[in-house]
């Protein structure tokens, strides 16, 4: 899924101010994404810079297991899914800053474009024309990292803590599995079969009522957890996480519940959705 096609938009508080400093810190550990299974290399990237703006201040601290050795397909596939997150970390329209391959290939110089086009854009924001003090801090929170490495799967998890001001911040979970063999990345529309679908719904309507609302209304329906009618959920926005037991469905804050709700989500394990997956799908996961 690409970010510009995603409908998941956080709104974003426009404010002024003035004045800089800042600390940034950076290591990196050579790490392997499951001890089994060595589809790839990944490395521990972590960065960490806090910068004052007036009275307020903008905050950046990003860690993940950046993809560093492997198969080719994978390795290019994974960094630009993690590079176009990165870009648009500020939950913009347009991206921050350009991914040539030459970034792609040096995670950690990836990691530093992305804090500092956070901290350009966020000061643009808190300045403005008036030179207004604004006490208010910007912090940005992100981590990524491989969940799920079958050998021939593997799935990778982004999250990003963004707080503007407001009463609180709000949090972004994202999730992509790819095959390793040629780095193809696994969507709604390649997974499921397009004619089980309603079917598929129903399956996961139950499962999230199970799983996740029933013990917060434990005498209530999901039609009482959820914004919408429970008749017209449809599949997330983010694409199906594959991991040991089963996929996994994450719906974003207020996609179909109220910030409170947090993240909605249910696994379903493979074996009740044999019916539901291509045959591409099957194979991969070893259900034919």
């Amino acid at each position: 899924m690409k970010i510009s096609d995603m409908k998941i938009k956080m709104k974003v508080i426009k404010s002024l101010i003035a004045a800089i400093a800042a600390v940034t810190i950076c290591s990196t550990t050579l790490i392997a994404a499951e001890p089994d299974n060595t589809v790839f290399l990944a490395k521990t990237i972590t960065s960490e810079r806090k910068v004052d703006v007036g009275s307020g201040y903008v905050s950046v601290k990003i860690s993940g297991q950046y993809p560093q050795s492997g198969n080719a397909e994978l390795l290019t596939a994974v960094r630009q899914w993690l590079a176009d997150f990165l870009s648009h970390a500020n939950q913009g329209e347009q991206p921050m800053f350009a991914t040539p391959p030459e970034l792609l290939g040096n995670g950690r110089m990836l990691v530093r474009r992305c804090s500092n086009a956070l901290i350009r854009t966020s000061e643009a924001e808190m300045r403005g024309p008036d030179g207004e003090d604004w006490s208010c801090p910007y912090e940005f929170d992100i981590s990524f990292a491989p969940s799920y490495n079958s050998g021939k799967l593997l799935t990778y998890t982004f999250s990003e803590y963004m707080y503007l001001g407001g009463a609180h911040g709000s949090t972004l979970l994202m999730g992509q599995t790819f095959n390793a063999e040629n780095g193809e990345m696994l969507t709604n529309e390649n997974v499921f079969l397009p004619d089980k679908k309603a079917d598929l719904l129903d399956l996961i309507r139950n499962a999230l009522w199970e799983q996740y609302f029933e013990k917060k209304f434990p005498d209530e329906s999901l039609g009482a957890a959820l914004l919408i009618d429970p008749e017209v959920l449809d599949l997330p926005a983010g694409n199906p996480q594959f991991g040991k037991s089963g996929i996994t469905f994450v719906y974003q804050q207020y996609e179909i519940a109220p910030y409170s709700m947090g993240h909605p989500s249910c696994t379903i394990p493979y074996s009740e959705l044999r019916n539901f997956l291509s045959p591409q799908t099957l194979k991969l996961i070893n259900l034919r």
